[in-house]
Formats: C-alpha cells, sequence, structure tokens
C-alpha cells in the first residue's frame, strides 16, 4: 500500500494540490469562527411601553425588539397597538452615543437619528412619510433598570395635527 501511494506523494502536481487544499480548509475555518464570532455576538432587547395625551385624552401602546450585532442594529416593532397599529422595520449602525436608522417607520419610508445625553437621557428624531413629510421628536429618561419615562411628540412640523404623549417603557 505504500508503494502504491508513493507515487501520489512525490507527484509535485499532487503535492501542489493537497497544499492547496489545505489552505483553503484553514481559511474556511478562519471564515467559519469570524461568522460564529458574530452569531455569538447578537444581543436582543424589547421594549413596551403605553403613552397618554392628555389634550385628547387618548392612550397609545407600542412595542418594539432591537437585535443588535456589534455597531449593526435592526428594530422591529409596531407603534399605536389597537388603534390602526402601524409596523416599524428599521436597520441602523451606530454607537450607544449616536446612531443613525433607515426603513420603515409609522408605516412609512423614514430616516432617524438617535443621540445620548450623559448617562441616563435619549433624544431621538424621525422623518418619515416622504409624500407628507412627518417629524417625531422623542425624549427617554431612564428612572430605573430598564425603566424609562418618555416624552413624545408626534406630527413636530404639522401644528394642527400636533400630539404630544407622555408614559412609562419597560425594556426586557
Amino acid at each position: 500500500m505504500a508503494a502504491s501511494l508513493e507515487g501520489v506523494v512525490t507527484d509535485p502536481e499532487t503535492s501542489k494540490n493537497i497544499k492547496e487544499t489545505l489552505k483553503n480548509a484553514r481559511e474556511a475555518s478562519a471564515k467559519a469562527n469570524s461568522m460564529l464570532k458574530k452569531v455569538q455576538s447578537i444581543e436582543t432587547q424589547a421594549g413596551f411601553e403605553v403613552l397618554y395625551n392628555s389634550d385628547n385624552d387618548k392612550y397609545k401602546s407600542n412595542a418594539d425588539v432591537k437585535i443588535t450585532s456589534g455597531e449593526d442594529f435592526a428594530v422591529i416593532g409596531v407603534s399605536s397597538i389597537g388603534n390602526g397599529s402601524k409596523t416599524n422595520l428599521q436597520v441602523g449602525k451606530g454607537t450607544d452615543k449616536f446612531a443613525a436608522r433607515a426603513g420603515i417607520i409609522e408605516g412609512e419610508a423614514g430616516l432617524g437619528v438617535d443621540t445620548k445625553l450623559g448617562s441616563q437621557m435619549r433624544i431621538s428624531v424621525d422623518a418619515y412619510d416622504p409624500n407628507d413629510l412627518r417629524v417625531k421628536l422623542r425624549t427617554q429618561y431612564q428612572i430605573a433598570p430598564e425603566t424609562y419615562i418618555v416624552g413624545q411628540t408626534d406630527s413636530l412640523n404639522k401644528n394642527p395635527e400636533k400630539s404630544t404623549y407622555i408614559g412609562v417603557r419597560q425594556t426586557f
């Protein structure tokens, strides 16, 4: 058997092919390890909030899930649950201090930015609905671990339609 393998092992072309195969296997293993590290770094955070508008005595409930891997993230959620529910599907990039988002906001195409001021306050601005541009301003203030007081003004740029809500957000 050793004699029959001698020709294969000593053949320069076969030796080159074996080395190339080993190199490819090493590169594939490194890529698989890199992908596995990314998958292991994925974090999720769910949130639910109830907001109240005292001007028109209306409540609004919102829920979302944020999926994060490094500086990349996606937000999947529903706003105005049970009252003409609207979809939120956004992708973004950024850090805890500043992030930018793009996608579907309140069921319309839009962009958003988030910034953290200090250790407890976050401010967000969304611009969405290119056919009837709307701007939403939102502030969250952390009062306890995973609990926030929220202030939100919808349609900030539309004076008669502008509505301000305050409420509580809980993350999990």
